[in-house]
């Protein structure tokens, strides 16, 4: 016998996402999510509610509800929700994502220090550069002493 659904919700504060599954687990694989929103007390099972009997007639299909700043209330007022499905992938897209832009962080990260290496090498080669330039004009100042006093000595 197949086990009837339940009605599972969670919301991001500008949107309200309902799902009807067998289990939290199954709730928590069609939002997408690795951690347990229900653990954290931010995932719910609800009786009824925006959602409730859309997400009862399609299983496991994400129903999406605008609930930003006075939307939602509007909505409900001429009687209409506004909801749509999470398009499939949408979860697993999210991730790629977020890893993406991890790896690019690491990536700029990688980069500065890479440049910061760089300055500090360029600064060191550029103190030896000075240091030997005044060793050479030190060793040319004496040499050019050593052969003026000879050519004076010449001159006579």
């Amino acid at each position: 016998m197949a086990r009837t659904p339940k009605v599972f919700t969670w919301s991001d504060g500008f949107h309200r996402y309902v799902v009807a599954a067998t289990s939290r687990t199954r709730a928590l694989e069609a939002w997408g999510f690795d951690r347990d929103l229900f653990k954290e007390g931010a995932a719910q099972q609800i009786e009824n509610g925006p959602g409730f009997d859309q997400a009862l007639a399609d299983p496991g299909k994400v129903i999406e509800i605008d609930v930003s700043s006075g939307v939602e209330s509007a909505t409900r007022a001429a009687g209409k929700a506004i909801a749509k499905t999470r398009p499939p992938g949408e979860a697993r897209d999210r991730r790629k994502l977020q890893t993406l832009k991890d790896a690019l962080k690491a990536e700029d990260a990688a980069a500065d220090a890479d440049s910061e290496a760089f300055a500090a090498r360029r600064q060191a080669l550029d103190a030896e550069e000075a240091a030997s330039d005044e060793a050479h004009a030190e060793a040319r100042r004496k040499i050019t002493t050593a052969i003026a006093a000879v050519q004076a000595k010449l001159d006579g």
